[in-house]
């Protein structure tokens, strides 16, 4: 299996929509695509650039290769080379240059070296020998040095490598057999701006269409713009097959989707490489706002903008507020029924300054509200009180019902100590269930029966008006 086909499954669930962030967003950009694109994966636009992510594998593998050349002093330390240098060259992915060519080389070299000593004419029959042979019988060959034998532009062994006679023979036929065998091909299809093509640590030709004959066999095919690897290949190359070598999406092409969302306008021609990015999943862009993101969908060719799925509302239901607040009320009467005590004829004596307190409940249907409360102002001030029988009253209590919308409603009941009270209410969301609110009343006079053979009594009229904070208990949110 390729690098990079391992990377991809790894890092995408198969078919799932990808989201890429043109900038950072809040927790109410984030809230509105996966609103809008339910079950998305989200990275940075940087990630939109497929990296291969770089290891120290040669690094390592230079440490064992120099560790390993005391071990065929010991007793059966060829089994120890063999065993650890299988690791160390499994774990390469990636020949950068010819010095890792080289390297990688020199350690299969040592492998197949302790393979051949070690098991001698038993390679191919040993049962210990399976991990370490291709094939069984007089056919096996062992393995690491047929894959030293048909990498891309390998060396011949060195005195070193082989140190003796019977070991250097025993390669030959190794590498006759490789080199006798059907080839692969390596095929260059498209590039990234800028890209390079390495084979076994060996630049070759980035045109496309560009095709290169290898031995059959373990080969490393990798893409690099700069520093950057996009793309990489590091498994058997079949007789007769081919590997494809495909990276058309890297640092300019980024930069040129950037330039393009910087219009901000939709509609325009998707870059062909961005269909490597898509592979087949929906790809979208999202460049966080203020108030919502914008979201543009890529993968189909055209630029085609998303709308924004507006935040889901609760189906309402009960809630209850208890408000405070302050306000003002006047009434004529404060001055017709206070003057044979002394009340001044002022403005200031038919207006008094009131706190206030209120408790309601309703129902939202949608925005569709509908509920009742009671209110109750506390009038201030020498002669601001009323009289009501043997006693006087500063309190104004009203009873209502209310209907409208969510955050306004029309009011109607009795308002003590006289009228019939007419009025609206309205409420501004503030931070969860803490609410601004704002209510008035226009007080109708209600005529009134004495007893004693008294005459009727009509009040005048009262307009009061109040606001303060109500907490919402319930219903619907902001």
């Amino acid at each position: 299996m390729s690098l990079m086909l391992l990377v991809s499954l790894l890092s995408s669930p198969a078919e799932a929509a990808r989201v890429y962030w043109v900038g950072e967003p809040d927790d109410a950009n984030r809230a509105a695509i996966a609103r809008t694109v339910e079950g998305a994966t989200t990275a940075p636009f940087a990630a939109i650039v497929p990296v291969v992510p770089a290891t120290d594998t040669m690094g390592l593998l230079g440490e064992e290769v120099a560790a390993c050349k005391s071990l065929f002093d010991v007793f059966d330390g060829e089994l120890q080379v063999m065993a650890r240098l299988q690791k160390a060259t499994s774990d390469v992915q990636v020949l950068r240059s010819d010095a890792d060519r080289q390297l990688l080389s020199r350690a299969w070299m040592m492998q197949g070296y302790a393979v051949q000593r070690y098991f001698q004419d038993q390679v191919g029959s040993e049962k210990a020998a399976g991990p370490y042979r291709t094939g069984a019988g007089r056919d096996a060959v062992i393995t690491a040095w047929a894959n030293a034998a048909g990498l891309y532009g390998a060396a011949a062994p060195s005195p070193g490598d082989l140190p003796d006679a019977p070991a250097r023979l025993a390669f030959d036929a190794v590498q006759a057999s490789v080199k006798g065998s059907p080839s692969g091909t390596v095929v260059v299809g498209a590039l990234a701006s800028g890209a390079t093509v390495f084979l076994d640590g060996q630049r070759i030709s980035s045109a496309p269409g560009t095709r290169v004959l290898v031995s059959a066999g373990r080969h490393y095919v990798h893409v690099q713009v700069g520093e950057t690897l996009l793309w990489a290949y590091a498994d058997e190359v079949l007789a007769a097959g081919t590997v494809r070598v495909e990276a058309p999406f890297g640092p300019a092409e980024r930069d040129a989707l950037v330039a393009q969302l910087a219009s901000g306008r939709d509609g325009w021609a998707v870059p062909t490489a961005v269909s490597a990015v898509a592979a087949g999943e929906p790809v979208y862009l999202a460049v966080p706002g203020e108030r919502k993101p914008r979201l543009l969908r890529i993968d189909g060719g055209t630029a085609q903008a998303v709308p924004i799925v507006a935040e889901k509302q609760t189906d309402g239901g009960p809630l209850v507020r208890v408000s405070a607040g302050a306000g003002w009320l006047s009434s004529g009467d404060f001055f017709l029924q206070n003057v044979s005590a002394g009340a001044p004829h002022l403005k200031s004596t038919v207006n008094a300054a009131t706190p206030a307190l209120g408790v309601g409940a309703a129902w939202q249907i949608g925005l569709f509200e509908v509920g009742a409360g009671v209110d109750a102002q506390v009038t201030l001030g020498s002669f601001h009180a009323l009289p009501t029988g043997e006693g006087a009253t500063r309190a104004f209590i009203y009873p209502h019902a209310a209907v409208g919308v969510r955050y306004g409603q029309a009011t109607v009941g009795l308002q003590f100590p006289w009228y019939l009270g007419v009025g609206g209410q309205a409420t501004v969301p503030l931070v969860g269930p803490l609410e601004l609110y704002a209510r008035g009343v226009y007080g109708i006079p209600l005529t009134l029966a004495r007893g004693g053979g008294e005459p009727e009594f009509t009040p005048t009229s009262a307009v009061s008006a109040w606001g303060g904070l109500a907490l919402r208990l319930g219903g619907q949110g902001p």
